[in-house]
Parts: structure tokens; C-alpha cells; sequence
């Protein structure tokens, strides 16, 4: 795959690595680095976490070896030591030792020569903006991580004088599949390659535990017959039953899972095929069971496979390798970790917050009723009812059977609807009914008497009804041409016509104040027909604007014919 794929092309798809010699290799380096620094006695196993005393033979001339790690010359290291080195140059007291206290550099020089003090500098300039300082600590490479699970959000997951394991940790993405043959166009669309679930790995974790934390909602799909749609799911017919092989491609073998019954290896047609393909480098396939991720051959950034469920495929992408330090979680049952997952549930349609928990019927704070009736739904249906001989077919956006779906909405949110925008300008007509419901609301509370509150209309759909039907005209102007001349002349109009036309007529005017950076679309539309339902707004005056010019062209009236 590495030469079908030509890795080494790409500059963020590592070489071939084995992770059980950069584990040696890495702590080894590791141990030399803490040696050179004498923090052997820091970053010990043992439990004790006392700094180790220095003595005077480990006393060592830092200038000197500054010079040789630098490759510089002496009287450069010495100057450098003396001069950007010297606490006393950006610490305004040298006893203060906390990130905190360390945070606020304010001695630097202006015209530091270590690269190192004109980063502190240029992060203390982004530090004062308010603005970019949020951009800046936001925009990070873990800022998505979802640390409830890793139990990292405000202290150390685990004491750091207890002793670490010498291990690795790496990081697998696992994106959202696509079951479909892409065309040129969506190959080259990086939006497809959405991570659905990023989990953290030890070394010492099994093959088999990633396996059981990639889960996918194909594995509980179920083919059903026709006219059977309601009868209760069956178990025995869901795809992860029916289908139970599923394998793991990884660098050049098929790790293939033999755990669940009737499993077999999936993965011989496609060994076959590749083995009279001359682009594809030989592979081989072995039992998932017993193989640990430091056992694996892998590269950095390249995609791996996960198929399961017949033709489900999942990419695996591992990324971000490092040693196990004392801040991670020693506990090795915990992994694999889920650190971020794709969040798909339903926002409270109250705070916009949270994730709903519940499900309320007919609140008076909530804009939409519930979908449909579930115990209607559930109910059979008669033998004779042709309805149990059909296919099941999607039904059009504006013709699904749910109650807070209303004709005069629908049908003025494809009036809203610029190029072809329809899902934004679905999201600004129920977002203006959402403020509608909202000051309904409002005023309904702040009424005094119950004959106050009865008066107040809180269902937006009935007030954008009502409103569309007060600003809907009873005559148009249609010009007739008669003797090379060219009349307007007043024509009734048929309902279907005034209510587009009195749509029209409020789209333009909500569109103009907008253009005029006045406020929101959404608050504008709100706005307009909350008064055109009172007979008032723009809307209205532009009808009794069109009724006078009707009434002003009457005299041309018997050119209709």
C-alpha cells in the first residue's frame, strides 16, 4: 500500500515505523537528556520525588557547554550567558517560580537576541488584545479534546510521585465513513475526511480493545420487509449478526477478528486481488487476538482501513506518538480513551446550551411542538390497506407529516430563499418564529388579568399566518397594451397569487433594512410580522400603497377585456 499510495511523497505521512525500537530509542534518549541535565534523581521510577543534592564534582561550567550544544564560539556563549541569560534581564523578581507569577515578563529587553525571549515578547503584545488572546489560546491543536474521560481538565489525572511505566502513547482518528463510490470532485474535498472519534492509546494495549471501541451505527441496521415495518425489530437480523467479519488493515497485514461467531476472514479476495496487482507490496493476515499496538509496523498521518459490516469502511489515521509521562493515566484498563467524539444529539431549544435530556409536550416557552405521536405511529395497520403493499418513499421537505409543519411557512421560506439557500433560509423563517414565540411569551407573562393573557396569541405559526393574510392584496396592476400604448390596469387576484405577492413584498422590505445593517434578518422578519398580524408595518402600507394606485387606474378598467 505504501507504494500504491507513494507515502513517501507526502510530507505529513511519517516513514515506516517500528514502535517497539522508538520506544527504546525514545527512552534512552530520554534517560541521556535527564542525565546530561543531572534530573535523573527528578524523573526516577522510584517514588521519592526529592531533588537529587548537587555536588561539586557535578559541578559543571554551563558556559562551556552552552558554547559546544550552540556550536559557537566562547566569547559569543559568554556574552550570551552574561548578558540574555542573566535572570535578573526579564524576571523582576528572581524568587518567583510559578507559571503565574512567570507569566508576566516584564523586564525583557526590547531587543532581545534569543529567539526564545522575542517569542515571550510577541505572546505578551497578543496576551493584551482581548480578541486575538482568545484566538490565540483557542486555535490549539487539542483545543476539541474531550477531557471528562482523559480526567485532565484542572489537575494531574494521576499523582506524579507515583512511578511511571515505560510505554508509549499514540493517538488513532477514526473517520467518518463514506459507503459510496466518490467522484473526482469529493476526493479532493477535505470535508469529508470529518474525524469521528479520536482515542488514546498505551503500548501495551490490545488490537482487540481498539476493535471494540470503534462503533458504528451499521452494525444495528436492519433490512426489513415490506409491509412489515412496524412489526418489532428482530435481533437476529442485524447487520453486525448477519455480518460479524470484520479485519483491520494496518502497513501490510490484516488484522482479522475471529471473536464473535461465523466470523471468517474477509480479507482473502482482497489479498488475492492485490497479489496480481504489481503496485501493491506483498501483505499477509493474522488473528487479531493477542496483538498489541507496540507490536505494530505503522506510518504517522497515512491512513489504515477498518471494514466491518459487509462494506462499511472506517480510515484509521494514528498520529502523535510520544513517550508515557507521569501526567497521563497509568491506569491501563482506562485505555483505549475516548478524547474527542463527534457530538450529534439535539441542543435544548431553551438555553441552546446543553444537550436535551427530556422531551416536553405543549410548553409555552418552547416554539414547536413534538414531532408526531408515538402510539399512533406504533399502531397496525388494516389487511386491506394498500398502504401495506408500498414501498417506502421519502416524502418531500414540505410535505412530512409532523405537526409543527405549516403550508403559508413552508411556502414563504422559498420565497425567502436566495440561490438556492434553502436550509439557510429555512434557519432565519423558524428562528424569527423562535423570537416571536419568545416576546409572546413575554408579554403573556407581564399580563395582569386573565382577559389580558387571553388576548395574547403565544403559537408563532397562527401569527405568520394571520399576518400573511392581512398583507395579502385584492388587486394587481397587469399592463395592457392598446393602440402602441401601454396601461396599467387593475386585475382581482386569485389567493395563491396574493399570498406570494404579499411574501414577496415583506422579503423585499426585510431584505432592505438588512442590507442597511440595521439588525439581523431574523429579528427583522420577526419584527414584520408581529405588526403586519396588528394591521400594521412597512408590508401593510405597501399594500394600501397598491390598493390606491388600483383605485387611481379604475379608469382603465374596461381594458381587462
Amino acid at each position: 500500500m505504501d507504494r500504491r499510495l507513494n507515502a513517501d511523497f507526502y510530507s505529513f505521512i511519517s516513514p515506516v515505523m517500528d514502535l517497539r525500537e522508538f520506544l527504546n530509542e525514545a527512552f534512552t534518549s530520554r534517560q541521556n537528556m535527564n542525565d546530561f541535565f543531572l534530573l535523573t534523581g527528578r524523573i526516577s521510577n522510584s517514588t521519592s520525588m526529592k531533588p537529587m543534592a548537587k555536588s561539586e564534582s557535578q559541578d559543571i561550567d554551563w558556559k562551556r557547554d552552552f558554547a559546544t550544544i550552540a556550536n559557537c564560539k566562547p566569547w559569543t556563549a559568554n556574552k550570551i550567558c552574561d548578558g540574555d541569560l542573566q535572570p535578573t534581564r526579564f524576571l523582576a523578581f528572581p524568587d518567583l517560580r510559578s507559571f503565574e507569577e512567570l507569566n508576566g515578563l516584564n523586564n525583557i529587553h526590547p531587543t532581545p537576541k534569543l529567539k526564545t525571549l522575542q517569542l515571550a515578547l510577541e505572546r505578551n503584545g497578543i496576551a493584551k488584545n482581548p480578541q486575538r488572546k482568545s484566538n490565540y489560546l483557542r486555535d490549539l491543536k487539542y483545543d476539541k479534546y474531550d477531557t471528562c474521560e482523559k480526567d485532565l481538565r484542572r489537575s494531574h489525572s494521576s499523582p506524579i510521585s507515583l512511578p511511571c511505566a515505560r510505554d508509549i502513547v499514540i493517538t488513532c482518528t477514526v473517520v467518518v465513513p463514506h459507503n459510496k463510490i466518490l467522484s473526482q470532485e469529493e476526493t479532493r474535498n477535505t470535508r469529508l475526511l470529518l474525524a469521528e472519534r479520536k482515542l488514546m492509546l498505551r503500548g501495551d494495549s490490545t488490537l482487540m480493545s481498539l476493535r471494540q471501541k470503534l462503533l458504528c451505527i451499521c452494525d444495528s441496521v436492519v433490512e426489513l420487509e415490506d409491509g412489515k415495518e412496524l412489526e418489532p425489530i428482530e435481533q437476529e437480523k442485524t447487520h453486525m449478526v448477519l455480518y460479524p467479519s470484520s479485519f483491520i488493515f494496518i502497513h501490510d497485514t490484516f488484522y482479522v477478528d475471529y471473536s464473535i461467531p461465523n466470523s471468517k476472514d474477509i480479507s482473502a479476495p482482497i489479498r488475492e486481488f492485490m497479489g496480481r496487482k504489481k503496485c501493491f507490496d506483498p501483505v499477509t493476515s493474522r488473528d487479531i487476538e493477542g496483538v498489541r499496538i507496540i507490536d505494530l509496523k505503522l506510518r504517522l498521518g497515512q491512513p489504515y482501513v477498518f471494514q466491518h459490516s459487509g462494506t462499511c469502511e472506517h480510515l484509521l489515521i494514528f498520529h502523535d506518538l510520544r513517550l508515557l509521562e507521569r501526567t497521563d493515566v497509568q491506569d491501563l484498563e482506562r485505555y483505549p480513551m475516548v478524547i474527542y467524539e463527534k457530538k450529534g444529539d439535539v441542543r435544548c431549544s431553551a438555553c441552546k446550551r446543553g444537550y436535551a435530556a427530556m422531551q416536553n409536550k405543549y410548553d409555552p416557552r418552547l416554539f414547536r411542538d413534538p414531532v408526531t405521536d408515538i402510539e399512533q405511529m406504533h399502531q397496525p395497520l388494516d389487511e386491506n390497506d394498500e398502504r401495506n403493499f408500498l414501498f417506502l418513499k421519502a416524502m418531500k421537505s414540505d410535505e412530512t407529516p409532523v405537526i409543527y409543519r405549516d403550508h403559508t411557512v413552508d411556502k414563504l421560506t422559498r420565497v425567502i430563499m436566495n440561490s438556492g439557500r434553502k436550509e439557510t433560509a429555512r434557519h432565519h423563517v423558524y428562528a424569527a418564529l423562535e423570537i416571536i414565540k419568545r416576546r409572546q411569551y413575554k408579554a403573556w407573562l407581564a399580563a395582569k388579568t386573565e382577559e389580558e393573557k387571553s388576548k395574547i396569541e403565544l403559537n408563532p405559526f397562527v401569527i405568520a399566518r394571520k399576518a400573511i393574510e392581512n398583507c395579502c392584496p385584492l388587486m394587481k396592476l397587469q399592463g395592457v397594451t392598446r393602440g402602441g400604448t401601454t396601461y396599467q390596469v387593475p386585475f382581482p387576484i386569485e389567493k395563491e397569487e396574493a399570498e406570494f405577492r404579499a411574501m414577496k413584498m415583506m422579503r423585499d422590505i426585510c431584505r432592505q433594512k438588512a442590507a442597511h445593517g440595521e439588525t439581523h434578518l431574523k429579528d427583522i422578519l420577526a419584527s414584520e410580522l408581529l405588526a403586519a398580524s396588528q394591521n400594521e408595518g412597512l408590508t401593510i402600507q405597501a399594500k394600501q400603497e397598491l390598493h390606491k394606485t388600483c383605485e387611481a387606474n379604475r379608469a382603465y378598467a374596461h381594458y381587462r377585456s
